[in-house]
């Protein structure tokens, strides 16, 4: 088994375990696939949290740090990133196979699949919006733990401040054809 797939299959068996103790019972339709209510969710490597945890740990190794730095970042990160990203998970299947979010379809765009506007909610709007409030406030312990981290994004944040008014403020768009 790839290192990929028993990743993938431990963060299924903490799902399936934290549906349980909720009272919520799932199906492992099988080894990746959870199902409830008739409504199956595969289990990818993207709901691991793996890329989370290696892109914040990337941003932390690219300043100078000290030993100790290194492991109380590592600790800040990769435990609170996957406990958190275990709960999204259920949060996204608790309200996709029970339906709570069965709103506007044609913003969900929804597929074939029926019920898919709790799914595209769930994941796509509210977990989202919440994995991005818990980043910024890992961020920001990061920062406090690693004053470099903080300069160096100061350092950033008016190059892509030019990038963005480049791309969306001074230029105007013209047609084609006119």
């Amino acid at each position: 088994m790839a290192w990929r797939d028993l990743l993938i299959a431990v963060v299924v068996s903490q799902i399936v375990w934290f549906l349980n103790l909720l009272h919520y019972t799932p199906i492992i339709e099988s080894w990746n696939v959870i199902l409830r209510n008739t409504y199956p969710v595969e289990i990818i490597l993207g709901c691991t949290g793996i890329q989370s945890i290696a892109v914040m740990l990337g941003v932390v190794g690219a300043v100078p740090t000290t030993h100790r730095q290194k492991v109380l970042a590592f600790l800040i990160v990769a435990p609170t990133i996957y406990i958190l990203n275990i709960l999204r998970n259920v949060f996204v299947i608790i309200a996709y196979t029970e339906q709570w979010f069965p709103y506007y379809p044609e913003i969900a765009g929804t597929p074939a699949s029926p019920g898919f506007e709790s799914f595209f909610w769930a994941r796509n709007v509210i977990a989202e919006l919440l994995a991005l409030f818990v980043l910024l406030i890992i961020a920001s312990g990061l920062f406090t733990l690693i004053p470099r981290l903080r300069s160096c994004a100061i350092e950033l944040f008016p190059l892509y401040l030019d990038d963005w008014k480049t791309t969306f403020g001074r230029r105007r768009w013209v047609h084609k054809d006119g």
